[in-house]
């Protein structure tokens, strides 16, 4: 993923809002959880614990700006920033798969 592609917070909380609801996986794919969203906050549900974790800005934008540095999907690079961060990946995938797609 280039930097150009990298989203801004407001962006994926767009995105998160068309699959309001939706599941997705890690990118472990060891986890699933739903998506849904709070005016400008992303809400995670872990479908294992059905415990919601909600993912604010100031977190969120620094691992984005650290992916845009780094481009690693290594959750671990980012677990030290916040405990969301495999799910914030995740989401950053899906969106960058949306992203694709839709300029073929």
């Amino acid at each position: 993923m280039t930097q150009q592609s990298v989203p801004s917070w407001s962006q994926l909380v767009a995105y998160a809002k068309t699959i309001h609801g939706q599941t997705l996986r890690t990118i472990a794919g060891r986890s699933e959880f739903r998506v849904e969203v709070d005016a400008d906050i992303v809400v995670i549900t872990p479908v294992s614990t059905q415990k919601p974790r909600r993912t604010v800005s100031n977190v969120s934008e620094v691992v984005l700006a650290r992916f845009a540095e780094t481009g690693s999907w290594n959750t671990s690079d980012y677990s030290h920033i916040t405990r969301n961060s495999s799910y914030l990946l995740a989401l950053i995938r899906a969106f960058s798969n949306r992203s694709n797609t839709s300029s073929l």
